[in-house]
């Protein structure tokens, strides 16, 4: 049975689902549903891993974040199962990058946000057969302070991950790097350790809604997300269903800075996490960090956008990326195992 607790001011039950969208914490010990999928194989990728997957009507955008072949991006057709594009070639060039944690694919464009570089890029596509380097792009100059960012429209993107402040989320102009508006604030701070050495333990995916209007943040070291409303600058976050806390250690390295790190606890919760405009999908891996399997997961745990846990998807296989169609029906996933693009209904 579905159990969960509530705190603060969080008016939350599973029998009033649409209660209002508050400040406060949700803890949940199981989720409503379980279900199980088995994966067919669509797609051998002959370059290495790959770190991001984006779903188009007819196509499949996959982002390998070491760029072997020599690109970063690349297409596949879904019907035909071939190679019908590229992008961003490797090198410090114009119109190239060395590569990025964010990235992703906008209308007709794929873009990077290279930190090595200090720039976001934005590159259409080419023919395979055709070099990378000849396809258009622009570029625009951008701090590399982030950890994560997603563009909001053309002049503005959101952004997670900056250790200079103890805000979460800062909502920024592109052309001018303003910061335009924060959102959450760091809380719970050990005494003994500064916010920014302690932000490294908060470390989180960023992943907008197809609306626009929220953006929610999966945790890396501990089974909880936060969703963020843009427009009344509300947030929830939420626990479960282990709600295991974070295990690391805190010390100060030889140059006197100050160092998070892990300990034998240490383990990984979301490596990963698509959505949908009704659903949230997180990649949960739960592997100690001293775990061959520790860029894999074969749970996925679903959401809503009001917080309110949906189902887990238990998988046949360890997966290290995946991407949902906007049917919330469709699931792609990368089989780092036998390099295969796999797929499934869910």
């Amino acid at each position: 049975m579905f159990k969960y607790i509530l705190l603060i001011v969080v008016l939350f039950s599973s029998c009033h689902a649409k209660n209002e969208f508050s400040n406060g914490t949700v803890v949940f010990s199981e989720f409503p549903k379980s279900e199980n999928v088995t994966f067919n194989e669509v797609i051998k990728f002959e370059y290495g891993d790959i770190s991001r997957m984006f779903l188009r009507d007819t196509s499949l955008i996959v982002y390998n974040w070491r760029a072997k072949g020599g690109c970063f991006f690349y297409e596949y057709g879904l019907n035909s199962k071939r190679n019908v594009g590229k992008a961003i070639p490797a090198g410090s060039g114009k119109g190239k990058a060395l590569g990025s944690l964010s990235a992703g694919v906008d209308n007709n464009e794929v873009w990077m946000y290279d930190i090595s570089l200090n720039k976001i890029i934005f590159s259409a596509l080419t023919n395979p057969s055709l070099p990378a380097a000849t396809a258009s792009y622009r570029e625009y100059p951008f701090s590399p302070d982030y950890y994560n960012i997603q563009f909001l429209d053309s002049s503005r993107v959101i952004a997670n991950g900056n250790y200079k402040t103890p805000n979460k989320i800062q909502e920024i102009d592109l052309h001018s790097g303003k910061i335009l508006a924060d959102y959450g604030v760091l809380d719970s701070v050990p005494k003994d350790i500064p916010f920014y050495a302690y932000k490294r333990v908060k470390e989180a995916f960023l992943v907008l809604k197809p609306t626009k209007d929220k953006v929610v943040l999966a945790h890396r070291l501990s089974d909880q997300i936060e969703i963020f409303d843009l427009k009344s600058h509300k947030s929830i976050t939420v626990k479960g269903p282990e709600n295991f806390k974070v295990e690391f250690k805190f010390f100060k390295s030889v140059d006197q800075e100050d160092v998070i790190g892990r300990d034998e606890g240490s383990r990984y919760a979301f490596i990963q996490a698509a959505a949908t405009n009704k659903f949230i999908y997180v990649l949960y891996s739960g592997y100690n960090m001293s775990s061959q399997f520790v860029n894999c997961a074969k749970t996925i745990y679903v959401y809503d956008w009001d917080g309110k846990p949906v189902k887990k998807i238990n998988l046949d296989r360890d997966v290290s990326s995946i991407t949902v169609g906007n049917d919330d029906q469709t699931l792609y996933a990368f089989d780092m195992m036998s390099k295969f693009i796999v797929h499934t209904k869910i």
